[in-house]
C-alpha cells in the first residue's frame, strides 16, 4: 500500500509530494498519511477513522514510529496496532495502523479499542488529570436491560425538500458519515411537494441511500433528466418506502408528520429535529413535537424554538471537512474575481435571501471604505438565490457600496472561496446553525456574526471566537466589530477557533454523537 507524503504549504493545508492533492491540516494538528486517488475510506470494520479527519483520508495513520504525543487523534493516547492489510485501490498488501484509545474519558468512547489488545499507560492521565467534558445530550435511563441489537440501527429520515439550505446539508452528512458500523440511512424520504435539489440527491444516493419523492415541485426547481431521485405517486408513498425498512424514523420541517407516519402504519421511534429559531420553525414544531418520540436541536438556540416544556436533546451540525479543502491558491481566486491581492475582500456566503441580510456586507464595506480612504474595500457574495429576488438585491447593494460589489456562485470547493476571502459577516437575525460560521472559522477566516444559531454556544463555551455583534445592527456597529475581527489582537482567537471547530464541529464528529444518541433510544 503506498502512503502519500506530506509537506505543510501554509498554515491551513498540506500538499501530497506524489499527486499534490491538498489535505487541510491546523498548525499543532493531526498527521495525516492518505492514499493517492483515494476517494473513500478502507472497508475494514477495525479501523475506525478518527472522527475530526477529511473521511477520504481513508483511516490510514502515519507510523507509530514517526508520531508525536500531540499528532494522536485523542488527547487519551493509547497504543498503536499493526496490521497487515490489502489496498482496495491496487491489491497489494500493506501495513495500517489503528489508535486505541483510554477508556476512562468519553470523549475517547468514538474510537474503539479491539479484543485482547492491551493498552498501555493513558499519557494523557499521567500528565495532568480533568474532568471529561459534558455530553451535548442526555439520555433517557433504561430501566430495563434492552437486547444487543445486530447490525447498524437503520435510520428513515423524512425532510420537506433538498434545497441549498444547512439543513439539506445536514442530511447528506449524515448519509455520509454516519458510522456505518453503528448506524446507517436507509432511505430518504421528500414530502410536502418539496425541491429535488438535484446535486444533494446525487450525494445521498451515492452512498447507497435512496431517496423517494413525488415530481411535484413546489418552487418550479425540477428534477434534471439525470436525477437519482426514485419518483412515487404520492407523499404517503413516498413515506412508507422510507420507512419500511428503518429502525427509528428522523423528521424535521414537517408539520405533521404524524398524519405520514401513520399513513405508513408506523408507531415506532420518532425524532424530530430542529433547525431553525424563526416563527416558521416553532409554528412547525409546535405540532410536530406532539407526536415525537425525542426532539434533538442543532443548537441551544435551535432548541428554544420546542414548545415551553419539552426537553430536547442538543447536537451540534458539523461540516465536510473535505469541502473545505482549498485547491487553487487565494491569489488565483482574487484574479478570477476581478479583485488584486491588496483589495480587503469582505464576505457574505450562503444563500442570497433577505431573511439573512446579505446586505450588511454592503453595509459593512461601504463604512470600512469610509474610514480606510486609501485601501479598496470589496464585498464579495458567495452564493445563489431565486432569480427573482438576486437582481433587485444586486441594484441595492451597489447603491450602498458602489460598483465594487462582486457576486459569484459557490466552487465545487467552498474551501476555495473561504481562502480568498479577509473578512467574513453573518448577520442574519435568526438561524438554527448557520454552517457558514463553522466553515469560515476553520478556514482561517475572522468572523463578525449575531448572536444567533451556533454563535451563543461558541461564545458561552470558548469566548470570543467570533466577534458578534446586535441583531440589525448599523453601519457604525458592523465597522467597529470588524476593526476588532481584522486587528492584532484577535489573531490569537481566529486560531484557537480554527482548532476548536476542527476537533468539534467536523461532519464524522457529528455522525458519531447521532449514532451515541441512536442507541440511546431505539
Amino acid at each position: 500500500m503506498t502512503l502519500c507524503t506530506l509537506r505543510r504549504v501554509d498554515s491551513r493545508s498540506m500538499i501530497c509530494n506524489r499527486c499534490a492533492r491538498l489535505v487541510i491540516a491546523p498548525e499543532g494538528g493531526p498527521a495525516i498519511a492518505m492514499r493517492c486517488r483515494a476517494t473513500k475510506p478502507v472497508a475494514l470494520s477495525n479501523v475506525p477513522t478518527p472522527d475530526y479527519w477529511p473521511k477520504d483520508v481513508a483511516g490510514l495513520l502515519i507510523p507509530q514510529s514517526e508520531l508525536t504525543p500531540a499528532d494522536m487523534p485523542c488527547p487519551s493516547r493509547g497504543e498503536a496496532m499493526r496490521e497487515h492489510v490489502p489496498c482496495d485501490l491496487c491489491g497489494q498488501e500493506g501495513t495500517t495502523y489503528t489508535v486505541f484509545a483510554c477508556s476512562e474519558h468519553t470523549e475517547c468512547s468514538l474510537i474503539p479499542r479491539t479484543k485482547g489488545n492491551k493498552l498501555r499507560d493513558c499519557l494523557h492521565c499521567s500528565t495532568r488529570r480533568e474532568p471529561s467534558p459534558p455530553k451535548l445530550y442526555s439520555l433517557p435511563v433504561v430501566s430495563q436491560p434492552v437486547a444487543k441489537r445486530t447490525g447498524p440501527i437503520r435510520v428513515g429520515l423524512l425532510t420537506p425538500d433538498l434545497g441549498a439550505g444547512g439543513a439539506e446539508r445536514w442530511i447528506a452528512s449524515l448519509a455520509k458519515y454516519l458510522p456505518r458500523d453503528r448506524a446507517i440511512i436507509s432511505a430518504v424520504g421528500v414530502v410536502l411537494d418539496g425541491q429535488k435539489w438535484d446535486p444533494i440527491a446525487r450525494e445521498i444516493t451515492a452512498t447507497g441511500t435512496p431517496v423517494y419523492g413525488t415530481r411535484r415541485v413546489k418552487w418550479g426547481l425540477h428534477p434534471t433528466a439525470n436525477s437519482t431521485v426514485t419518483f412515487v405517486e404520492s407523499d404517503e408513498e413516498a413515506t412508507r418506502r422510507t420507512v419500511e425498512s428503518a429502525d427509528v424514523v428522523v423528521s424535521w420541517g414537517i408539520a405533521d408528520p404524524g398524519r405520514l407516519l401513520n399513513a405508513a402504519n408506523w408507531h415506532g421511534t420518532h425524532v424530530v429535529v430542529s433547525h431553525g429559531s424563526s416563527a416558521w420553525a416553532r409554528n412547525q414544531l409546535r405540532t410536530a413535537a406532539a407526536g415525537a418520540t425525542h426532539c434533538v436541536a442543532v443548537s441551544s438556540d435551535a432548541a428554544s424554538a420546542f414548545p415551553k416544556g419539552v426537553k430536547a436533546n442538543v447536537i451540534w451540525n458539523g461540516s465536510e471537512l473535505e469541502r473545505l479543502a482549498p485547491t487553487r491558491p487565494a491569489v488565483e481566486v482574487r484574479e478570477a474575481w476581478g479583485c488584486t491581492p491588496k483589495d480587503l475582500l469582505v464576505g457574505f456566503v450562503g444563500r442570497l435571501s433577505p431573511e439573512k441580510n446579505p446586505l450588511a456586507v454592503a453595509h459593512l464595506a461601504a463604512a470600512l471604505q469610509r474610514r480606510m480612504p486609501l485601501s479598496r474595500v470589496r464585498p464579495v457574495w458567495v452564493g445563489t438565490g431565486l432569480e427573482q429576488i438576486v437582481p433587485g438585491l444586486k441594484a441595492h447593494a451597489r447603491s450602498i457600496a458602489g460598483e465594487g460589489c462582486v457576486w459569484v456562485p459557490p466552487p465545487p470547493h467552498i474551501g476555495d472561496a473561504w481562502q480568498a476571502l479577509d473578512l467574513h459577516v453573518m448577520a442574519s437575525p435568526e438561524e438554527g446553525f448557520s454552517l457558514v460560521v463553522t466553515e469560515g472559522l476553520i478556514s482561517g477566516v475572522p468572523t463578525v456574526a449575531t448572536r444567533v444559531g451556533i454563535v451563543p454556544d461558541l461564545l458561552a463555551r470558548w469566548g470570543p471566537l467570533v466577534v458578534p455583534v446586535d441583531i440589525n445592527p448599523t453601519e457604525d456597529e458592523l465597522a467597529d466589530a470588524a476593526e476588532v475581527a481584522l486587528s492584532d489582537a484577535q489573531r490569537p482567537n481566529v486560531r484557537r477557533a480554527r482548532q476548536i471547530v476542527w476537533e468539534e464541529f467536523s461532519a464524522a464528529r457529528m455522525g458519531a454523537r447521532w449514532a451515541e444518541f441512536l442507541e440511546g433510544v431505539v
